[in-house]
């Protein structure tokens, strides 16, 4: 669906036409909105609509988080550029349908909102946000998403890394790991290294050292994830455990990159039945 809006320009100013997402929109003062767009390269920046808050404005409605469109930018000097026209390609109304829904398709434009990276990261997460609006999961698969995008950052971000050992680099989970052995790894606090008990107990074996537990079948979840084409999501069936173990990861790497979207989590996973789970410490 296409519907757009232009008004009258003067000469004397420059338009831009940006192919953008909406990720927010709030008002400002009595008459207009404050609106955040995000564009392919240009990544997340704000533009003021004037008089979108009245009643008759006719470009108000196309100012809605994830609708997706061409917006007419005029450059003014020294403020906010201003939404001139808009036509709007996608609204993505199928995210609104259910509530985990909402909280998901947030989480999306939150991450977009706060990212602060160069152009080629920008349309990296602008694909596979994407994409991602583009499914209409079921309901039961929406779990899995959650943890595989949240994957998908964190190597985006380059935050992920291998489930090796940071000591002698020998894979934690190999290929041939069984789900019925009961074997675990073990990692720094904040989960940003791994280590194998043997390499850990000869060099801080004698050391107090915060250590946490982590499950061999969690580190093979990572392989898992990595190796899931991005589409395939409803095929991994995760469990709730196994996405608790994937937000917790995410909690711990990516609290300083993206905060807002770390603080929006819980909100995300409690209504989908996901435990706001630690990992044990040894």
């Amino acid at each position: 669906m296409r519907a757009g809006y232009n008004r009258v320009v003067s000469r004397s100013q420059r338009l831009e036409r940006v192919r953008a997402l909406v990720v927010r929109a709030r008002p400002l003062g009595e008459r207009d909105r404050l609106v955040r767009l995000f564009a392919e390269r240009r990544g997340s920046f704000a533009a003021r609509a004037t008089s979108a808050m009245e009643l008759k404005s006719r470009l108000a409605p196309r100012l809605m988080p994830l609708h997706l469109g061409t917006f007419s930018l005029v450059s003014t000097r020294g403020g906010l550029p201003i939404i001139a026209g808009a036509e709007i390609a996608f609204r993505f109304a199928h995210w609104r349908r259910s509530g985990r829904r909402i909280v998901l398709a947030s989480l999306f434009l939150a991450t977009l909102d706060e990212l602060q990276a160069p152009p080629e990261a920008n349309a990296q997460f602008w694909q596979l946000v994407l994409n991602l609006l583009r499914t209409d999961p079921p309901e039961r698969a929406l779990p899995s998403l959650l943890a595989l995008f949240l994957h998908r950052c964190l190597e985006l971000l380059g935050l992920n890394g291998d489930a090796r050992c940071s000591l002698c680099d020998r894979v934690l989970a190999p290929p041939q790991y069984s789900a019925r052995s009961r074997t675990f790894a073990l990692a720094s606090a904040d989960l940003s290294t791994f280590f194998c008990r043997r390499c850990f107990n000869r060099k801080y074996g004698g050391q107090q050292v915060e250590v946490v537990k982590v499950g061999v079948s969690d580190l093979a979840l990572l392989r898992r994830l990595r190796r899931c084409p991005l589409l395939d999501f409803a095929r991994l069936s995760l469990r709730p455990r196994q996405v608790a173990f994937i937000v917790g990861l995410f909690r711990q790497r990516a609290q300083d990159m993206l905060p807002g979207t770390v603080d929006l989590l819980a909100s995300v996973a409690a209504p989908m039945g996901i435990p706001d789970q630690e990992l044990p410490p040894l």
